[in-house]
């Protein structure tokens, strides 16, 4: 399995709640006689799918986030992204070997995240995102989206107003914009 960058960090997403142990790991989800798979994680909050490139040997199963991160350090920087056979065990790029023991029901992310038609697309800078909501001295914010002119849609081009739903000034009239970022085509 090969992810296309050493940056990516997707076991960032994975819960943290180790009574839910399923969702303490990464998924590698392969499509049957395809190159190409995706590396899931979820906290059941939050969810992401990272296209990888899938290996003749490679399995579909679980992935030890531990494991993710030790194959991104011996990962050879020229490699161009993290690389490491997933079968019935785990081959790291410098011939270490792990266990891959974990067993369970993985959610169904694939039906969850396929977005449907109706929808519209806003493009948003996380860390500005972060920044308001630090400001705020807040962990989650609300997001209202302007409708466009002569319309109730939301205007994807249009700032978002950004308000504090806990902390210390929940409630109050504190409130902010976020400016979208094109999205491109």
């Amino acid at each position: 399995m090969k992810l296309p960058s050493l940056k990516c960090k997707p076991e960032t997403v994975v819960s943290k709640d180790k009574s839910r142990p399923v969702l303490t790991h990464l998924y590698l989800r392969i499509t049957e006689g395809e190159s190409i798979g995706s590396l899931q994680a979820t906290d059941s909050y939050k969810a992401v799918r990272i296209p990888v490139e899938v290996g003749k040997d490679d399995t579909e199963g679980f992935v030890s986030p531990d494991v993710y991160k030790a194959a991104r350090k011996v990962t050879p920087k020229t490699a161009g992204g993290v690389e490491f056979e997933v079968n019935g065990g785990y081959t790291l790029a410098d011939g270490t070997t792990h266990p891959r023991e974990f067993q369970g029901t993985w959610p169904k992310l694939d039906e969850i995240m396929d977005v449907p038609a109706s929808t519209f697309t806003v493009g948003l800078n996380a860390r500005f995102l972060f920044d308001l909501a630090q400001a705020f001295g807040s962990d989650t914010v609300k997001i209202t989206f302007t409708a466009g002119r002569g319309g109730s849609d939301p205007d994807p081009l249009r700032p978002m107003k950004v308000e504090p739903i806990d902390g210390d000034l929940k409630g109050s009239s504190a409130d902010g914009i976020l400016m979208p970022v094109r999205v491109a085509s």
